[in-house]
């Protein structure tokens, strides 16, 4: 008898340890989420995606990929409905949604948009059968039929991240480049770093110093 208690005791002893050292395992694995992303903290959010937009499996099975908003926003989401616009957008049947770190943090918050007709056009540009945007900003005064994202040289051909144009203007994210030709508009540099420089067919620009904001 002394001996199956001892057994059992002994048993009930290394379960009890297994389930103690799970618990911290899982809490590590918790905290290491926040780490990886601060500004997400415990506002990570899961839905059943209707379209998964650009995300590889990778990105789908690592939920530090999850948008992640503010409580308040939180709330207002319609988890059916819900679905990433592109890369930096997303949406449900009421709201639409940016990420204006994309690329960087899944921190989002509510942008003033229509949800029914809005699409991404690339990365950080989208549109809406009213306006087009850059980030959460509206581009004010584009034209939605002619609007085009620049290519640049420096990335091989590839679309620039914050030159656009339209049959009016030329524009460096939201803002116009001041006297810029937009049929012959070529941009130099796309980078904090190198600067932010084009060139048309009478001007070469220091692109920032041209800005109409």
């Amino acid at each position: 008898m002394k001996k199956i208690l001892s057994v059992n005791f002994y048993i009930t002893s290394l379960l009890l340890l297994v389930f103690i050292l799970s618990g911290c395992s899982l809490k590590k694995e918790e905290q290491k989420k926040v780490e990886d992303n601060p500004s997400a903290s415990s506002t990570y959010v899961a839905f059943p995606l209707a379209n998964t937009g650009t995300l590889s499996d990778k990105q789908k099975a690592d939920d530090r990929y999850m948008y992640c908003f503010p409580e308040d926003v939180r709330k207002k989401i319609d988890q059916a409905s819900f679905s990433l616009v592109g890369q930096c957008f997303s949406k449900d049947k009421d709201h639409v949604f940016v990420a204006p770190g994309c690329g960087q943090d899944c921190w989002s918050e509510e942008m003033s948009a229509d949800p029914t007709s809005f699409k991404s056009i690339y990365f950080v540009y989208a549109k809406d059968k009213n306006n087009v945007y850059y980030k959460n900003h509206k581009i004010l005064g584009a034209d939605l039929k002619t609007f085009e994202v620049l290519k640049c040289k420096q990335y091989n051909g590839k679309f620039c991240s914050d030159y656009s144009k339209d049959i009016k203007n030329v524009y460096l994210g939201s803002n116009i480049i001041k006297n810029a030709d937009p049929v012959t508009f070529e941009v130099i540099s796309d980078s904090p770093v190198d600067g932010y420089q084009g060139k048309d067919k009478k001007n070469v620009f220091d692109v920032p110093k041209h800005i109409i904001q």
